[in-house]
């Protein structure tokens, strides 16, 4: 097993950790990637087979990059009855094959060399090289448990400020799981408009909630002159595959958006838009359910990993437990040793930056089956004589 190679992407690594493991014969619980592995909603399911019959919509989508109007539409609509938030769908809102091109793009629209953009550490591995490839410099505000993990807006320098055309923030969180609320995201706007940068905040998790549903940063009055917000519908409807989202907000900015977008793809298939569109506008306790269950998981882990000895807040929102665990090494090592030892796969919180060092991260896309399962076997290795000298005990 190797350890993570420089420039290698996160996901990739730890995907090819394990399929080592199962090329080995092992039986291994994989908690690394937000996977979802439950269904869809039925009405998107029965769209999607009507639609994909009809010979036109296998022709280039009405709307090409920017998305066809129905979709288009179709999420102004959930963002009014989910946020509040009018958005002119037209100007103010195009489709994403997948939310994660929307922080490639935004950094190629808004940054240069010499300029500053703000990121959070921990952080999904994505903003960081979507920023290098422009040159930019990359200025990283950390998310401690004591704030709150959110950015302590007070501690960047003003003259940081003064050079940034570019902040990302991720709420629901990943890797953490924090939410921000709208005092935070106030803040954020007032900074964004003295300065006159563009700030955007990844929503992908905002339907994932197990206390009060997070807010956009797009409902805070004034947000539209300089926010724009990443949605992702993959973790919301089980849909990761089909690569589509949204970006919604600061209309120059996302023209500006559009403008390098639609020299690189023609859309998102139209049989997919017509589904997720169909999904946005149907209210039938299918959110409830899915969130449901996995509040179920993160019950479980969260109560199975404290029982080991780990740190484990409960999340408030999102699929992920972030966790310290009772074991001395780094968070590859113990990554490594728990693949090794028990055949349970999960991300060392370092793959999230500096600040991650000493959490490892659980996917909750996993069965309350196999969490017991994943349970009982770090059980077993709390007294094997490979680890022993390792454990710190609880208490």
């Amino acid at each position: 097993m190797t350890a993570k190679r420089e420039g290698e992407y996160l996901s990739f690594t730890m995907r090819s950790m394990v399929n080592a493991s199962l090329q080995q014969g092992k039986d291994v619980i994989d908690f690394t990637i937000g996977n979802p592995d439950l269904p869809m909603p039925s009405a998107m399911l029965e769209t999607l087979v009507n639609e994909i019959n009809h010979p036109d919509n296998h022709r280039y989508p009405e709307g090409e990059s920017r998305g066809i109007r129905a979709f288009r539409e179709a999420a102004a609509v959930m963002y009014d009855r989910r946020y509040g938030v009018r958005l002119d769908p037209d100007r103010e809102l195009i489709g994403l094959i997948g939310s994660k091109e929307g922080a490639r793009y935004l950094s190629l629209a808004l940054l240069k060399p010499g300029d500053v953009v703000i990121l959070c550490n921990p952080g999904y591995p994505t903003y960081e090289p979507c920023a290098e490839l422009t040159g930019a410099d990359i200025y990283f505000t950390p998310l401690l448990e004591g704030n709150g993990y959110l950015p302590d807006l007070g501690q960047i320098p003003e003259e940081v400020f003064h050079r940034t055309k570019l902040m990302i923030v991720n709420y629901p969180n990943n890797p953490i799981g924090a939410a921000a609320d709208v005092p935070f995201y106030t803040r954020l706007i007032e900074l964004a408009k003295r300065y006159e940068f563009i700030v955007c905040n990844d929503n992908a998790y905002g339907e994932l909630y197990y206390e009060d549903p997070p807010a956009s940063i797009l409902s805070v009055p004034g947000a539209l002159e300089c926010a724009v917000e990443l949605t992702s519908l993959s973790k919301t409807y089980n849909i990761c595959g089909w690569r589509i989202g949204m970006i919604a907000g600061h209309a120059d900015t996302v023209a500006k958006v559009l403008d390098l977008k639609q020299y690189t793809d023609a859309g998102m298939f139209t049989p997919f838009q017509k589904a997720a569109a169909a999904a946005m506008l149907q209210e039938d306790g299918y959110l409830d359910w899915l969130r449901s269950v996995y509040r179920a998981r993160r019950d479980l882990l969260v109560e199975g990993l404290r029982e080991l000895g780990f740190t484990a807040a409960s999340p408030r929102a999102g699929m992920f437990i972030w966790a310290k665990p009772p074991y001395k090494g780094s968070s590859w090592d113990i990554s490594r040793m728990l693949l090794e030892q028990c055949s349970i796969a999960c991300n060392p919180g370092s793959g999230y930056g500096s600040y991650g060092e000493g959490f490892l991260r659980f996917s909750l896309c996993v069965t309350e089956e196999r969490i017991k399962e994943a349970i009982a076997r770090m059980k077993q290795i709390k007294d094997d004589a490979h680890v022993k000298s390792d454990y710190i005990p609880v208490g």
